[in-house]
């Protein structure tokens, strides 16, 4: 017997946006945005949004994690930027501030591939801060287009090397508690061919006991032209955190002593986590099919997690993750009623299956029995259009509309006894 849920939304949005053209003598550079899938000017956006380029991303920081560059959007707010085991909370305009982990209420988009998965949970370790050519901040609802989005988009590009000289780069990086990186990096493009290729190992120490980090990235894109229209791009980014310590909280009473003491059981414990993840990503694009264009993006993620809790009882978490699926859009320009208009259709496919386990553990620190056992199955289904009108120059009419479809999954699999109730 399986215990399953089924949620059904159909989200829509009217913009009346007036905008004026910069006083004659000026030159603006238009910045074109990518996170509304239509590409507009970020002048022309009905939202509010943020643009971070590539210079601000890289320059003067250990790209370690998003709080870096992050921390200068306004509206968000985030947590945990010094623990690597717990991860960063992020929030954007309050949604997501009440996630007890990840990022929850805010979708997260790494080259077109969804890290936010279909039970609204994002991780963010595998993002290749040395990689990002952009990253892109939508704050606000933004769900027509990105379903369970309430609180915005976080969309990062990393670099495919068609922009710029060809160039490799070694950078070493040393900060105070032990910290050290060293990031290796090379793009070029020869002919129709272009790729970029990033590699990093951290390692730090932390202010706290029971902080270390131990942590491997690798994010690759190789690209082909195909034709003067068309593309196809390969995406590989792999992840390997053999350790994260978790230093856990403190008492008012523990900060006044030491704050840089570890917590209650941690270093009994050896409190923290491992990840080792892969991700492959393909994404096709034609700028000339038919009348419009079609994109297509497949992809397929695999994680395995460990992690230990600073407490006896059920505290030890096991799982291996199997993510899949694909977005496709078309998108067209023509006049309607001799008014430009133009619109993008697309549908969008997922699947989370996370086998995990979950152990005891005595008060001395020993491992024992399971308590949990369960296969967690999450799919989600989604079709989407958006389009706009423009009544005048300075004026335009944007309407868009989803329909998602969330299936929640267990099966229980710790007692042969048919209670499937967890």
């Amino acid at each position: 017997m399986n215990n399953a849920r089924s949620s059904f939304f159909f989200l829509s949005g009217l913009v009346v946006l007036p905008f004026t053209t910069p006083a004659q003598g000026q030159s603006v550079a238009d910045i074109v945005v990518t996170a509304p899938v239509m590409e507009r000017t970020l002048y022309e956006t009905p939202a509010a949004m943020s643009v971070i380029r590539q210079e601000p991303v890289r320059e003067g920081q250990p790209r370690l994690k998003l709080d870096e560059t992050l921390g200068q959007v306004p509206g968000i707010f985030l947590q945990n930027s010094e623990n690597f085991a717990q991860g960063e909370r992020i929030a954007i305009r309050g949604f997501g501030a009440r996630a007890p982990f990840g990022v929850r209420g805010v979708t997260v988009v790494v080259d077109g591939i969804p890290y936010t998965l279909p039970d609204g949970q994002a991780q963010l370790d595998a993002i290749d801060l040395d990689s990002a050519e952009r990253i892109e901040v939508i704050r606000g609802p933004a769900s027509v287009l990105y379903g369970n989005a309430a609180g915005g988009v976080i969309s990062v590009t990393t670099a495919d090397g068609r922009r710029g000289p060809d160039h490799t780069s070694v950078r070493v990086t040393g900060g105070s508690n032990n910290l050290s990186k060293i990031a290796v990096s090379n793009s070029s493009s020869d002919g129709p061919w272009s790729h970029s290729v990033s590699a990093s190992a951290l390692n730090y120490e932390g202010y706290r006991d029971q902080a270390r980090v131990e942590k491997y990235l690798f994010n690759s894109k190789l690209r082909r032209e195909l034709s003067n229209d068309r593309s196809v791009t390969a995406i590989i980014n792999l992840l390997q955190n053999p350790r994260s310590e978790d230093p856990g909280a403190l008492t008012a009473e523990q900060v006044a002593a030491d704050r840089s003491q570890a917590g209650k059981f941690t270093q009994e414990y050896d409190t923290g986590q491992t990840v080792d993840q892969q991700v492959l990503g393909l994404q096709y694009q034609d700028l000339s099919a038919g009348p419009g264009e079609f994109r297509a993006k497949p992809f397929y993620l695999r994680r395995n997690f460990q992690q230990q809790l600073p407490y006896p009882g059920d505290s030890r978490i096991d799982y291996n993750r199997d993510y899949f699926g694909a977005n496709a859009d078309y998108r067209q320009s023509f006049e309607l009623a001799g008014l430009p208009f133009r619109y993008v259709a697309g549908v969008e496919a997922r699947e989370q299956r996370d086998d995990r386990i979950r152990r005891e553990v005595s008060f001395n620190g020993n491992l024992q029995g399971l308590t949990a056992d369960e296969l967690q199955t999450a799919t989600a289904l989604g079709v989407f259009t958006q389009g706009d009108l423009h009544l005048t120059d300075q004026v335009v009419l944007s309407l868009g509309g989803r329909f998602d479809r969330v299936r929640l999954k267990v099966n229980d699999d710790f007692a042969q006894d048919g209670d499937q109730s967890g």
